[in-house]
């Protein structure tokens, strides 16, 4: 059987309700749902991991814009028009090899499923990456080698960044403000040129920009309550005023609220800039710059200083106890 006549057979066997889980599939393996699931796992979880998954998923993202420009594979529906009827054309941006989705999922459940070590991941990161990655072949919006290529594509990433992640922790290698500073400006503007300064590149190297600098400029302060001792929460009470303490507890609820605030937050700095701003590829790098930041410097900068203030506020009970 050729590829052709696989999609063709996929074509056959559409149906409205299959439809609408393959449309649910391919929304969830898109870049959006990725950007916006992201930064929640960095405002609730570990600062640290929570970047490096934005940046593995961001390197991601440019490396299958490079790819697509060298393979400049057509589409199914591109090459075979009578044949093949696409459907959420509107997902499908540029060239078909590799796919984008299946490099993606595989990027972001491996991670996932790496990192966590549940159970459940186990078995629901390998059957999310398969929807994905169906999901395009049933909308005849991808050759089978375009998922296969961009899932062993993915996979190769994702395992020379755990190496490297791996590597530097058991060294205990660590950029200094300086040269940390340096790298998150020098490395995206890298990117950036590297991809001809194409929209898709600029707004790549933004989000890295903006991300990077917040992450090097971001202070060590913000640690969940459970992971302080009783030591250290008296400690922290006792170094002054907001602003003043090296470390604050943060309570769970006051995570979650702040990680809604900051995707209502994300929602309108991407949308309000690009209804009143040209589409420019300067314009689209400070926009994107700026997503970033609001991740990795404004909110939790924002927690922090709600949190030091809330314990400024209980500081004069606990000393009377």
């Amino acid at each position: 059987m050729s590829q052709l006549d696989f999609l063709l057979a996929l074509q056959e066997s559409r149906s409205p309700l299959l439809t609408v889980v393959m449309g649910g599939a391919t929304m969830l393996g898109s870049e959006y749902s990725f950007l916006a699931v992201i930064p929640v796992l960095y405002w609730l979880g570990n600062h640290r991991w929570g970047f490096r998954l934005l940046a593995v998923v961001m390197v991601n993202f440019w490396l299958n814009h490079m790819l697509k420009g060298v393979f400049g594979t057509e589409r199914p529906f591109v090459a075979h028009p009578k044949e093949i009827t696409p459907l959420l054309k509107w997902t499908a941006g540029g060239f078909a090899f590799p796919s984008g989705h299946a490099e993606s999922a595989v990027v972001f459940w491996g991670f996932l499923a790496w990192h966590y070590r549940r159970g459940w991941l186990w078995l629901v990161s390998p059957a999310a990456i398969i929807l994905i990655c169906l999901s395009r072949l049933y909308l005849g919006l991808h050759w089978p080698v375009d998922i296969a290529g961009g899932a062993a594509i993915g996979l190769g990433l994702l395992v020379a960044a755990l190496v490297l992640w791996h590597a530097l922790d058991y060294y205990g290698a660590r950029l200094g403000p300086g040269w940390g500073t340096l790298a998150a400006l020098v490395g995206p503007l890298a990117l950036a040129a590297a991809g001809g300064f194409a929209i898709q590149a600029m707004k790549i190297a933004g989000v890295l920009w903006g991300a990077g600098l917040g992450e090097v400029w971001r202070t060590e302060r913000l640690v969940s309550r459970e992971a302080l001792t009783a030591r250290q929460r008296s400690d922290s009470a006792r170094r002054g005023p907001p602003g003043a303490p090296t470390r604050v507890a943060v309570e769970r609820g006051e995570r979650w609220k702040f990680a809604l605030l900051g995707l209502v937050g994300l929602g309108v700095l991407y949308l309000l800039p690009k209804v009143l701003l040209p589409e420019s590829e300067g314009v689209l790098m400070v926009r994107y710059a700026l997503l970033g930041a609001w991740m990795t410097w404004v909110i939790p900068q924002w927690l922090f200083r709600h949190a030091a203030a809330r314990e400024a506020a209980t500081r004069p009970k606990e000393e009377d106890t």
